[in-house]
């Protein structure tokens, strides 16, 4: 596997690629690949259940749907979390380059310890953000941003976007976010933040799509593989972009553009209904 390499006398080294499993390397992959060996290897072990059935595993091996188990395990949590900023991190500077946040107040809806909106700043210094997230993650986010010096540029707010979200932003922008939802909640996370937004305001949704037609690709294997994990993981699904203009039609909300990221993700940019 190219992780290792032997030496002589029989002992071994890490290669350039398994030093990624390092915690202190730049680019880490330590936690994705601890979340990955963790609660994504015990999910997959029900893969035939959740085929015959359409149920995801989550509330059957945590006991409780969605992400709410995380509130009560910090351990979990922050693997979780440390796992998404290493998979974010590896999307970011395309999105950021793909889209200008310049003088904007941007709000990342469901950001975790918030590496998006992280490099958002970095990279357009007269933006301001707002993260919001569930308490498990913004406790250490707000550490985070204060320690890369962006602590007095961004306002940190835990809550239920499932109830409501935070008003005001220029941009509410959701990264990998819907895909890991049925339908129905998906809707009602879109509702929470079409009440949420002001004539004029935009909301981008940053998915990998899914083709209306799967080809015999490394590309159609990559994202019917993540279609194959969010159904054993949580039920869900990723989504051509027919199927994300449905969603946002039934939120109240309105497809304005997509925008290509030259990489594996695409933003839907939404307005209100009527809003151009």
């Amino acid at each position: 596997m190219d992780v290792c390499a032997q030496r002589d006398d029989g002992t071994f080294d890490l290669t350039p690629l398994g030093a990624l499993l390092r915690s202190d390397h730049p680019s880490s992959v330590s936690a994705w690949t601890l979340h990955w060996g963790g609660s994504s290897w015990m999910a997959w072990a029900n893969l035939i259940h959740c085929i015959r059935t359409g149920q995801g595993t989550r509330e059957l091996i945590v006991g409780t749907p969605g992400f709410v188990h995380l509130d009560r395990n910090p351990e979990a949590a922050a693997i979780f979390n440390q796992a998404m900023v290493q998979l974010t991190r590896l999307a970011a500077l395309e999105v950021v380059k793909a889209y200008d946040f310049g003088g904007k107040n941007v709000m990342d809806v469901g950001g975790g310890y918030g590496e998006l909106l992280a490099q958002v700043l970095i990279a357009h210094p007269t933006a301001t953000g707002v993260l919001f997230d569930m308490a498990h993650a913004i406790s250490k986010a707000r550490e985070a941003f204060a320690e890369r010096g962006l602590g007095a540029r961004c306002e940190f707010v835990s809550g239920d976007f499932f109830e409501s979200v935070p008003a005001g932003a220029d941009v509410y922008m959701l990264k990998s976010v819907i895909h890991d939802w049925p339908d129905d909640r998906a809707v009602t996370i879109l509702q929470a933040c079409r009440r949420a937004m002001l004539p004029g305001a935009k909301l981008l949704l940053v998915e990998r799509m899914m083709p209306d037609r799967l080809a015999a690709s490394a590309q159609s294997e990559s994202i019917a593989r993540s279609d194959l994990h969010m159904l054993v993981a949580l039920g869900a699904q990723e989504r051509t972009p027919t199927e994300f203009e449905v969603l946002l039609r039934a939120a109240g909300l309105a497809t304005l553009r997509v925008i290509e990221t030259g990489g594996d993700y695409q933003i839907i940019e939404a307005g209100l209904v009527g809003q151009s």
